[in-house]
């Protein structure tokens, strides 16, 4: 697992069940820093795209945190 909680592949040939790419739990409410850190944006990039409406966000007192599980929802129900 490396620094931000991921499980990554293996530099070597082997793959075992424990090595994925997937978070290792899952986290409905990121902070804008850790969403950048996950898609590889930069926050002010995030900082951006949740000004012109593009991210979903939840305010919590004076933080936003980017809305996760209705970013999957959507995807998950869009028409291809």
């Amino acid at each position: 697992m490396d620094s931000l909680g991921v499980f990554v592949f293996p530099d070597s040939g082997s793959f075992s069940r424990e090595d994925s790419i997937f978070p290792a739990a899952y986290v409905p409410l990121l902070s804008i820093r850790r969403y950048a850190d996950l898609t590889g944006d930069s926050p002010g990039g995030v900082r951006r795209q949740v000004e012109r409406g593009q991210l979903p966000v939840q305010r919590v007192g004076a933080r936003i945190y980017i809305n996760v599980a209705l970013i999957h929802q959507k995807a998950l129900s869009a028409k291809w």
